[in-house]
């Protein structure tokens, strides 16, 4: 699941996630798209840590997030 875009004062953007950086699992689970990302992050509640695992720059990275409110 590549990042394109990283929306400003969002969760992603304070948590250095970046346009280009291809989400490889997300809590543990294998991501391979957005859809089964947003699947995956229906599991969990506002305020919930989750670690997510990154591609960038041909490197693995490892980021603990903790998750916000949808905004609709």
């Amino acid at each position: 699941c590549e990042v394109t875009v990283v929306q400003p004062n969002t969760v992603a953007q304070k948590a250095g996630i970046q346009p280009g950086d291809v989400i490889l699992r997300f809590a543990g689970e294998e991501v391979a798209d957005f859809e089964a990302l947003t699947l995956a992050i229906g599991k969990y509640k506002a305020r919930d840590t989750v670690e997510f695992e990154l591609l960038r720059d041909g490197a693995t990275k490892k980021i603990e997030v903790t998750l916000g409110e949808w905004d609709w």
